[in-house]
């Protein structure tokens, strides 16, 4: 016959451990956890409140759990469960091992046990306890479920910061080196690393010296050129933002300093307390006020270093803040450490950058320039191949002038000498041929003495004698020299005298100028002998004078007008060009050198006066007229 078989019970530690999984399992957060581990931790043991601590290290933060029969009373027990731990770990640094500790109120006894990770369990009776004292395996039992548990929280924390950090690692990176907005992308990055480990304040401090700024473990001295200028900052409601100059020196806030020196340790302070200096300068006044901040962390940014592991190259610093005491965890300072890399290396980056582009903007500046410089020499090299395109059609225009005109007169001089030579000539041809002689080389006088006449005006080496002249002394005897020149071809001259106003009526007009008389002579001379070209036979020249008193100055308008072929309208802006002469004037075969007019521009414009011609052929059968207008000052300013 077989009996039932009923499995044995559990051992003590087993089913303990069960029961600490098993609130491990609920979703609750981790005090509320440790808390419900603290009341089972209280139920195993019966006693009245139990207290439950991760870490004995003061210098870290530690979990802990807390229960008590006493829901009124809780906070004083807590108090003094405290105490025992705090007495707990004087007893253990003296090397001495007690698990029953009496004499803490109101407690009659209390016991205390350590958990293998370095944890402590305190249980807490209010009376003395009727059982039996606790057996080593239920004391292993606790320990070892207490350990798991504060192991699982560990591990379940770890997780979730893990999970909170990636969440925050690819934005930040992404923000960091995102360099279309620097400032904006580090005040950014500030803010997630700021809110992610629920802190007040954060700012970055960018140096800048003369030379890099390397810190070795020899040197210590702060560098004095070492200038800070705030790079981003953010806050929350319960610190004030940074107002700080444009940039000060390092030597003006010997916090700092300190995180200068203690380079490659991390600088932090967990509690400010009476022991530590009072920001003694203006800046440390705003960067750590004492009174508003109780702990923070400097960490230094460094960047690549070429100088071997001995030195590192300091770029700044990024500081952490808050106002209440702050254990600083060993993945704070890892997470921080790791964004603070990323910020060294996105603002090598960015100050690369910046080089790059100011040197890409000198270059391009520079290349401008250059491409500047080359545009202008080649635009003047153009202007100077059209000059001298200009001057080589001026060369050529010119020899067939002047080698035209040259040879004319020396073919004609050479025709009459041959015949003078003639012995048997008679006395009336050898005059004949003697005045053709005297004529020809009046001709080429003439054609050189202009030519040089016009080289002294383009040169300005011909001075401007002024003298008092009256029109009326020089256009009479140029009058009556014109008669005889053109009689054969029966034209008349008609002066008209206009003074405006009107201030002699005598009919004498003198019009008084002062002017040069052998320049005004020459070229009224050219005026009337062009004029007497281009005339129909049996026409009459207009010569109009006019004065005009004007509040610009005295003026005195000389238009000579004749009648007869006009010139063409796409001749006429180059009509004062030199040898250059009117298609029908050259079609017609009328005598002249192209000198003429450009002469009398060049004597004008020396005279400080203006020229202008005005030509259109007649209609219906009339006779075309032409018109050139001289103007000159009647008192120039250098009189």
């Amino acid at each position: 016959m077989n009996l039932p078989h009923n499995p044995p019970p559990p051992p003590p530690s087993q089913s303990f451990s069960q029961m600490i999984i098993q609130v491990l399992l609920q979703d609750l957060g981790a005090d509320a956890k440790l808390n419900k581990i603290a009341q089972r931790v209280a139920d195993y043991g019966q006693a009245d409140s139990c207290l439950i601590v991760s870490e004995t290290d003061h210098r870290v933060s530690s979990w802990q759990g807390f229960w008590s029969v006493d829901e009124g009373g809780a906070e004083s027990l807590l108090a003094s469960l405290l105490s025992v731990a705090a007495l707990e770990r004087d007893l253990t640094e003296g090397g001495e091992s007690h698990h029953w500790i009496t004499g803490i109120s109101p407690f009659q006894r209390c016991f205390r046990l350590h958990t293998p990770q370095g944890g402590l369990v305190i249980l807490g009776y209010l009376n003395l306890p009727l059982h039996p004292l606790l057996t080593g395996q239920d004391q292993q039992a606790i320990a070892q479920g207490v350990a798991i548990a504060f192991s699982q929280l560990q591990l379940q924390q770890q997780v979730k910061i893990g999970e909170q950090y990636q969440s925050l690692l690819n934005p930040l990176a992404h923000a960091l080196h995102r360099t279309s907005d620097w400032e904006d992308a580090v005040t950014t990055a500030l803010a997630e690393l700021a809110q992610t480990l629920d802190i007040d304040r954060s700012f970055a401090l960018m140096l800048k010296a003369n030379n890099p700024l390397y810190k070795t473990r020899s040197n210590q001295k702060l560098p004095s050129d070492a200038r800070a200028t705030l790079l981003g900052q953010w806050h929350n409601d319960r610190l004030p933002p940074l107002e700080l100059p444009d940039s000060f020196w390092l030597t003006d806030s010997p916090f700092c300093g300190e995180a200068w020196k203690d380079f490659p340790q991390v600088h932090r302070v967990t509690e400010t307390s009476p022991t530590l200096t009072s920001p003694n300068t203006e800046i440390d006044q705003i960067l750590f006020p004492v009174d508003q901040v109780c702990s923070w962390l400097v960490i230094p940014l460094v960047g690549v270093n070429h100088r071997g592991k001995s030195s590192a190259l300091i770029l700044g610093f990024l500081v952490f803040q808050s106002t209440q005491k702050r254990v600083w965890q060993p993945h704070e300072l890892e997470l921080a450490s790791w964004v603070t890399t990323q910020l060294s290396t996105a603002m090598l980056h960015n100050i690369t950058l910046q080089k790059v582009q100011l040197l890409v903007k000198d270059r391009t500046e520079q290349l401008e320039r250059s491409l500047d410089v080359q545009a202008k020499l080649y635009e003047k090299t153009r202007q100077q191949l059209a000059q001298l395109r200009e001057l080589i059609e001026l060369k050529d225009t010119f020899l067939d002038a002047v080698s035209h005109e040259l040879r004319t007169p020396l073919t004609i001089m050479k025709v009459a000498i041959q015949m003078l030579r003639q012995a048997d000539l008679p006395i009336p041809l050898q005059e004949k041929y003697l005045n053709v002689l005297d004529q020809e080389w009046q001709r080429e006088h003439n054609l050189i003495q202009d030519l040089l006449a016009l080289q002294r005006l383009e040169s300005h080496q011909q001075e401007i004698r002024l003298q008092r002249l009256y029109l009326r002394d020089i256009l009479n005897p140029l009058n009556e020299e014109f008669k005889e020149t053109w009689a054969s071809k029966g034209l008349k001259t008609e002066i008209l005298y206009t003074t405006i106003p009107a201030v002699d009526e005598s009919g004498n007009h003198p019009i008084l100028l002062y002017s040069d008389l052998e320049s005004l002579q020459r070229i009224l001379g050219e005026l009337l002998t062009n004029a007497g070209k281009y005339s129909q036979q049996g026409t009459t020249v207009k010569i109009e004078v006019c004065q005009e008193v004007a509040a610009t100055g005295d003026r005195i308008t000389i238009r000579v007008t004749n009648f007869g072929e006009a010139i063409a309208p796409e001749d006429q802006p180059h009509i004062f060009e030199k040898f250059t002469r009117g298609q029908g004037m050259t079609d017609n075969a009328v005598r002249g050198t192209g000198l003429g007019l450009a002469l009398v521009k060049s004597l004008v414009e020396h005279l400080h006066g203006t020229i202008e011609v005005e030509s259109h052929s007649g209609q219906d059968g009339e006779l075309g007229e032409t018109c050139f207008t001289l103007t000159l000052p009647q008192f120039p300013e250098s009189h």
